[in-house]
């Protein structure tokens, strides 16, 4: 059942199990770099992660297509009448990283594209199982106060990018 907080939107199963581990195999195959490549200002201080890197063009390409396609099937998500869609970013926390708290960017440059795309709302899309790992939470401050996800694999929440959010340091 999907949970609507006036701003916020649930998306249960969004990609399905095969889809899960397509993107977990992916990640144990791409390149990844130190996260604060892609940050910008005051949230670059506080981003200890690992993104994908985005000169990985064929690991991306894979992402782009798995997340891209089951995006575009969700009425929930056609409803919002996207113009763009700014290309998924693979990230890993292992123990001791986090993304304090922050707001993401109103624009964004989609990297190798030299295209700038509005960035309204943000989508995380849990992968990991949430027994596996201690800490890691997505934290997001919307009207009803601290809303907390830490959602089974393949379920998605999307949020406005203008919201502060952080990601829970990772603890085990």
């Amino acid at each position: 059942m999907e949970q609507r907080y006036r701003t916020f939107l649930t998306l249960e199963n969004l990609i399905n199990p095969e889809q899960v581990t397509i993107l977990l195999d992916l990640a144990t195959k791409g390149y990844f770099q130190d996260g604060t490549q892609t940050a910008t200002g005051a949230a670059a201080a506080v981003k200890k992660n690992l993104q994908l890197d985005p000169n990985d063009m064929q690991t991306q390409q894979q992402v782009e297509q798995t997340v891209f396609q089951a995006l575009v099937q969700r009425p929930e998500v056609q409803a919002l009448h996207l113009q763009a869609i700014y290309p998924p970013i693979l990230s890993i926390y292992e123990p001791g990283m986090t993304y304090g708290w922050h707001t993401d960017s109103p624009q964004m440059a989609i990297p190798q594209r030299q295209v700038q795309v509005r960035t309204d709302l943000a989508m995380t899309l849990f992968l990991a199982d949430p027994a596996s790992y201690k800490g890691g939470e997505l934290e997001v401050h919307g009207p009803e106060g601290l809303l907390k996800y830490k959602l089974a694999p393949g379920n998605a929440v999307l949020y406005p990018a203008s919201a502060l959010h952080r990601v829970v340091p990772v603890a085990e």
